[in-house]
């Protein structure tokens, strides 16, 4: 649901937001089986220094949230507000006449994703950097007559 992104080559609907390199032409794309690519033949050695594999599943290594930074993230943090645009890009929100704020969508993936929403959640404050860009067209309105909207 997160990766389908309209206008992929055929066959492959599924974008990949994240790549640690490089891209060659057709690399942004996935196909539609998206848990063969996650499947854990499909595992490559990078991840595997976050994840380990048993049983046919995946489970966390210990202190994952330390290696998937050093490992995935180059000692970098992946800036919420990017993310959240990222994922949420294809969901409504309701407010009460009142644009929300980027903060409250990074509430929402905190809350979706399993975090706290409090400070304190040193996972979270270790992988994102919740710093919000100033700028005032986060969001647009719905327009329900418009051609192709989806809600």
């Amino acid at each position: 649901m997160f990766l389908r992104v309209p206008g992929g080559p055929p066959g492959k609907p599924n974008f990949r937001p994240f790549w640690n390199q490089t891209r060659d032409a057709g690399q942004d794309w996935l196909n539609a089986n998206l848990a063969g690519s996650y499947a854990p033949s499909s595992l490559r050695s990078l991840p595997r220094r976050v994840v380990d594999i048993g049983d046919g599943g995946f489970s966390l290594k210990e202190d994952h949230w330390q290696l998937a930074r050093q490992h995935l993230l180059y000692d970098d943090r992946v800036p919420a507000v990017a993310l959240c645009a990222f994922l949420y890009r294809d969901f409504g929100f309701t407010t009460d006449g009142i644009s929300p704020a980027p903060a409250a969508l990074i509430d929402i993936f905190r809350m979706d994703f399993g975090y706290r929403l409090d400070s304190d959640d040193i996972e979270f404050e270790h992988l994102y950097d919740a710093n919000v860009p100033a700028r005032e067209d986060w969001f647009v309105p719905f327009d329900a007559g418009e051609k192709g909207s989806k809600r």
